[in-house]
């Protein structure tokens, strides 16, 4: 061991700490948006420092890990509260979590680490921003979430969602964090004394190409954004406005597991409560209400079935003289009996639904525990987990000139499954949603934040009822005009518009941006194999890193 091993792999591990931190005080809710400008910057140090493919493998884990700790501490809540975990059992579910969510990271460090050996580490900013965004793209995930969510509050800077989706904000995040890298590394640094003597990770010109790159994408991203969010304003002032009303009941977790397994007077509580802040937000309107909607599950009899308590909701709809949309449960009798979380569209006087959504993308571990169609015992682990069926994918719901896209709950976190909707000409999201299980830190800001990025990716307005928040209306430039508080019975009603602009270029194309970014690698790896010689040059630049040409060069006879 060399005498400067110990002190490079403290700072390795203080560079996988520090980047982590920086990453999770940037997420929903602590919101300090600011330090995604350089949460990254740890981690491309440790991308040009790391030796080996298991040692860069390591401490990417290890930044990521530390990153999903500090953002998705809520997990062990859940466990608690939903699953009935003691606090023994639920603390190692997270770092389980923590553990599996970071391999994302850990693979894109293992292959930086096999391709610098092609490509070295030049034009870094390019390639391994590259691989990064095509494996965010690609790589299975529990939850959808992107490095790009974070600037989820930036407006003018999430509008090219309507072009790439998340991973084009992303892209433009590791771009910018590239140019603050290349900035102290090439001009702030050298000019510092104690620092003058430290190898550099950039040639000067590719410093100020890298510069450029993350000054370019800033300001291409403003430009859009403004133009575009120009155009989605002047269309939204000349459609068709609802008034739409949003109810959030606010029924704690004990009513809600006590009306899962039947309980009578729960049952009625929960109708009861729904009911009563209907009436009273109809009350409050100068102008008619066109359409209420109601949270996930809060109607407990289930929907084709013939049952007198749907004569009440009839009633209701009567009273208020609009539509209602309610988070439910639907049965399906043939060819085998299936039971699903749902949406249901009752109109005025109906006394049954006109129109029933299923949910088609179901939570694992929540709503079904996997490869329990396979061990059926698995079923009695957590009793609390359900075990609804699946429905047929996103089917719209019509009524009068609403042409809804239905989701429940953990489909707003999906970005293609609103793409389906908007390409069959939805004109309008209604989200239905239960968040009561994940206690009172991120995860209801959290799932907000990822809600809000699909109303842009496809440029629809977004009413979303939860049970105990945060309810809200999210326009199609992402601005969020109403937002209930957590934890409280409420209500409020919203002119909203039904758009009718044509399908944005992510909505019909999708990840195209992580196929252009796959191209990127392998254009530049056959670049390099077609100028092996060139490429394996000693750098003319005395002041670049020994570690950038990593292949051995070739002896001349």
């Amino acid at each position: 061991m060399s005498k400067h091993e110990p002190f490079m792999k403290k700072n390795k591990l203080l560079a996988a700490f520090v980047g982590g931190c920086l990453g999770f005080l940037s997420f929903p809710e602590i919101n300090w948006t600011f330090l995604i400008v350089i949460a990254y910057v740890p981690y491309f140090w440790l991308l040009n420092h790391c030796e080996g493919v298991k040692e860069t493998v390591w401490y990417a884990w290890l930044y990521s890990a530390v990153m999903t700790l500090g953002g998705f501490f809520w997990i062990a809540h859940t466990a608690i509260e939903f699953g009935g975990l003691p606090w023994f059992a639920a603390y190692p579910i997270l770092l389980l979590y923590a553990a599996v969510g970071s391999i994302n990271l850990a693979v894109t460090g293992g292959l930086v680490a096999v391709l610098r050996k092609k490509l070295s580490m030049q034009w870094q900013a390019l390639w391994v921003t590259a691989v990064f965004v095509a494996l965010e793209a690609f790589f299975p995930k529990l939850f959808y979430w992107y490095a790009g969510n974070a600037i989820y509050q930036v407006i003018p800077f999430i509008q090219i969602a309507d072009l790439g989706g998340a991973i084009l904000l992303t892209t433009q995040i590791f771009w910018v964090n590239y140019a603050v890298f290349a900035l102290f590394d090439g001009f702030v640094l050298p000019r510092v004394q104690a620092f003058k003597k430290l190898p550099r990770h950039f040639t000067p010109r590719e410093a100020v190409a890298t510069i450029a790159l993350g000054a370019g994408i800033v300001l291409f991203s403003f430009v859009y954004g403004q133009l575009r969010l120009q155009q989605v304003e002047e269309h939204m002032s000349q459609v068709t406005q609802k008034n739409i009303g949003v109810v959030q009941g606010n029924l704690g977790n004990l009513d809600r597991l006590l009306a899962q397994f039947g309980h009578r007077e729960t049952l009625q509580k929960a109708v009861e409560i729904h009911s009563d802040l209907t009436r009273a937000l109809q009350r409050q309107q100068k102008q008619p209400l066109d359409l209420v909607l109601w949270p996930e599950g809060t109607y407990p009899y289930p929907f084709p079935d013939k049952r007198p308590e749907h004569q009440a909701l009839a009633e209701l709809t009567l009273t208020i003289n609009a539509a209602l949309v309610t988070g439910g449960h639907a049965t399906q009798r043939e060819p085998e009996y299936r039971y699903f979380n749902s949406m249901a569209l009752v109109e005025p006087g109906k006394d049954n639904a006109s129109a029933i959504y299923k949910k088609h993308i179901l939570l694992a571990f929540g709503e079904y525990m996997p490869l329990s169609n396979i061990f059926p015992s698995l079923k009695d682990l957590i009793p609390a987990i359900s075990d609804f069926g699946a429905g047929p994918g996103p089917e719209m719901m019509r009524y009068r000139d609403f042409k809804i896209a239905a989701i429940i709950c953990y489909e707003a976190l999906d970005p293609h499954y609103l793409r389906e909707y908007a390409v069959q000409g939805a004109n309008i999201i209604l989200n239905s949603t239960n968040d009561s299980w994940y206690g009172p830190w991120q995860e209801q800001e959290q799932h907000l934040a990822l809600a809000q990025l699909r109303s842009v990716e496809t440029r629809l307005v977004q009413v979303r009822a939860t049970n105990t928040g945060i309810s809200a209306v999210i326009m199609p430039n992402g601005e969020i005009t109403h937002r209930a508080e957590r934890d409280v019975p409420t209500y409020f009603a919203a002119q909203v518009p039904l758009m009718e602009m044509p399908a944005t270029v992510y909505a019909r194309y999708g990840d195209w941006w992580a196929w252009v970014m796959v191209l990127i690698v392998a254009g530049m790896l056959l670049y390099r194999w077609h100028r092996p010689a060139q490429s394996e040059q000693k750098p003319k630049h005395s002041g670049e890193a020994a570690f950038r040409v990593t292949s051995k060069p070739r002896r001349t006879r």
